[in-house]
């Protein structure tokens, strides 16, 4: 009886898994992770308006990778790939109590490396994966921060920041694959584990005339990312 009950629980995992299964993915996912700015910066320059705030930017990414799995007619596969993506993010935030505006703006590029283990099952008929793995990021991200009073005529401040990253992210997720059509969807989880930044302050000006800045911001990034997509089999 326990043999029985194995073979069938064996045959439930790779019932739909054929011989000719498509195992070369294009995949797009959309995802969003936080960053915290701290804007500490000061100067001798009369009419340069320190911040001195701590606030927090959503950022959101939008990125496009191709995809190989083996082992796909086994209950245990493995798919590695890479991907690369364009990264956007904007905020202003109003302090009454200084008469300050901060508008923000984050844009960036990157690309990834990475492979994960998916266990294969079947659920609604479909072919589906639970998967962990990890991914490592090269990141090219550039902040600009513009402040000033309310009123029309003040001093308006802008400071252009540039941040090159290396991070890798512990990931988790599922896959619901529909083989007929030729797709799948996606959601995972990823978690920051080890992270390496160079930030630079590339240029700080007042109504347009360069000033000394001292005590740059500082930025952190969230570790955790949320995941969204889906990938077309071929």
């Amino acid at each position: 009886m326990l043999k029985f009950v194995f073979a069938l629980f064996y045959f439930s995992l790779t019932v739909a898994q054929a011989a000719d299964l498509d195992t070369n993915y294009v995949t797009f996912n959309v995802s969003e992770r936080n960053m915290e700015l701290s804007h500490n910066e000061s100067s001798a320059a009369t009419n340069f308006k320190s911040i001195n705030a701590t606030y927090s930017i959503p950022v959101f990414s939008l990125k496009a990778g191709l995809e190989k799995e083996i082992f796909e007619n086994q209950p245990l596969s493995f798919t590695l790939g890479g991907s690369y993506g364009l990264m956007y993010g904007k905020k202003k935030k109003d302090f009454l109590a200084t008469d300050t505006q901060i508008s923000d703006k984050v844009s960036g590029t990157f690309y990834t490396l990475g492979g994960t283990a998916n266990a294969n099952f079947m659920w609604q008929k479909m072919r589906s994966q639970v998967f962990g793995g990890l991914n490592i990021v090269k990141s090219d991200t550039k902040y600009r921060v513009t402040s000033g009073l309310f009123s029309s005529d003040a001093s308006q401040t802008n400071l252009d920041y540039k941040e090159d990253g290396t991070q890798s992210f512990l990931t988790a997720g599922v896959r619901f694959f529909d083989n007929k059509l030729g797709l799948f969807s996606i959601i995972s989880l990823e978690y920051e584990v080890t992270s390496t930044f160079t930030n630079n302050l590339t240029a700080s000006k007042v109504d347009g005339a360069s000033v000394l800045i001292s005590n740059p911001a500082t930025i952190e990034h969230k570790p955790l990312v949320i995941n969204l997509g889906f990938g077309i089999t071929f």
